[in-house]
């Protein structure tokens, strides 16, 4: 799995002597995030996130129920997540991305492939899953622990000493089309959390102050600077 940071030490690493609440900086920040998101991997988490936009408002999202067994002790599949896209800027570490588990191979047996297991039809290799049981994950480790711990959930649905699991799937999903009104709907949606994220962050160092926040240059009142004594 690969993350691409915003990091606000790229961002803000130069000496300013701007409010970081002033349009002025928005309108940096701004800029250095659409600059950010135009490089060759922030395209390729632009077009995916364009291609989960357009599969929910195209009704491209699959509903597909997976009968688990408390017995059962894989999946039987191997997956990645693709390129994501954070946010770390002082105390906050935000995820400004929807990640999607993709199918790179299913074993031979594997749950997800058995037509007796999986309804209304099985999954397939270059399927992405959005969700389990209406929950999404960050990691894939964390899609695993999901999936094993739907046993004690009070959503599932026990169906003859199993669990039904639903999960949210889209098909074949880089052949998913990614359009550029999606992918300009992205863009600006990533640039308006991250300028109103740090707009609220560098708000609350001030009024807090001196609590210091760490983006590669140290908040102590009105300037900028690289270390600022307590």
């Amino acid at each position: 799995m690969f993350v691409v940071v915003i990091g606000l030490l790229l961002l803000l690493a130069t000496a300013l002597s701007l409010s970081v609440v002033n349009n002025d900086n928005n309108r940096f920040v701004e800029s250095e995030c659409r600059l950010a998101l135009s490089t060759e991997e922030g395209k390729q988490i632009v077009a995916n996130q364009a291609r989960v936009r357009w599969a929910r408002d195209n009704h491209a999202v699959d509903t597909v129920n997976v009968l688990w067994r408390k017995t059962d002790t894989t999946l039987g599949l191997d997956g990645e997540m693709p390129r994501q896209l954070d946010l770390e800027f002082g105390n906050v570490h935000m995820r400004l991305s929807q990640p999607v588990l993709l199918i790179v191979d299913l074993v031979e047996g594997s749950l997800l492939s058995n037509p007796k297991r999986t309804t209304p039809a099985k999954l397939h290799v270059d399927d992405a899953i959005l969700s389990i049981n209406g929950k999404s994950f960050t990691t894939t480790a964390e899609f695993v622990a999901l999936f094993r711990s739907v046993n004690d959930s009070p959503e599932a649905v026990a169906v003859d000493s199993t669990t039904q699991v639903t999960l949210e799937v889209i098909r074949d999903f880089q052949n998913q089309p990614a359009l550029e009104e999606y992918e300009r709907a992205v863009v600006d949606s990533v640039v308006s959390r991250l300028v109103f994220q740090t707009k609220t962050e560098a708000k609350a160092a001030v009024l807090d102050s001196p609590v210091r926040v760490w983006c590669g240059v140290v908040w102590c009142g009105v300037v900028w600077c690289g270390a600022c004594a307590d």
